[in-house]
């Protein structure tokens, strides 16, 4: 596992902060946000984070190396797609035009890259049902781990629902749940890295 991808729009601040609150402060991959909410509650959610929780915080801009261990915010307004610089995992954001579909073209890019290397945690939200069906597709396809927050925990639980719906594999877990499978993913990766130095 390299990446984990987040996707969240109403509600997902609160969810969002479960979610983190729950892993370890040594939760050694990246974690990348994908959202629809308007740019003065992303920079808010993300100044709330920087000092409640452990982690380093930053806004992707076009063209960012992934730092593990870093929780990334993705700007609306751009289509974002995996690309390797000075050897090391990046992320492109470019203009997407719309930004009702530009969440499903980041995850379409992203899971392509990545397949079975990424986690996808699908936590509150509408979602917007023809780009969001096409991605779970295109996520089922990809061999990826996909996770949905529990309904219990989640303010709108339509996105979920959809994912749920339309990906095989998609787990309904608890924020506990979701952090502890992840907290695996990350063990295994560090695994994989000792065996390709030795």
């Amino acid at each position: 596992m390299k990446l984990v991808l987040v996707v969240t729009d109403i509600g997902g601040p609160t969810s969002l902060h479960s979610l983190l609150s729950e892993l370890p402060t040594d939760f050694s991959l990246p974690i990348v946000v994908l959202h629809t909410v308007e740019k003065a509650l992303m920079e808010s959610s993300l100044a709330a984070l920087e000092k409640t929780l452990p982690f380093k915080v930053a806004l992707l801009e076009g063209r960012t190396l992934i730092d593990p261990g870093t929780v990334y915010f993705c700007k609306e307004e751009l289509v974002y797609h995996p690309i390797i610089r000075d050897s090391r995992n990046a992320l492109v954001g470019v203009d997407g035009h719309n930004s009702h579909t530009t969440v499903g073209k980041s995850i379409d890019g992203i899971s392509a890259a990545y397949k079975s290397e990424l986690a996808t945690v699908f936590l509150s939200g509408k979602g917007y049902a023809s780009d969001l069906t096409a991605s779970c597709t295109r996520l089922d396809q990809s061999g990826c781990a996909v996770f949905v927050l529990n309904r219990k925990e989640t303010v709108v639980f339509d996105m979920g629902r959809r994912v749920l719906k339309n990906v095989a594999r998609a787990k309904e877990l608890s924020a506990r749940q979701i952090a502890q499978e992840l907290v695996a993913f990350s063990a295994q990766r560090a695994e994989q890295r000792v065996t390709e130095h030795t």
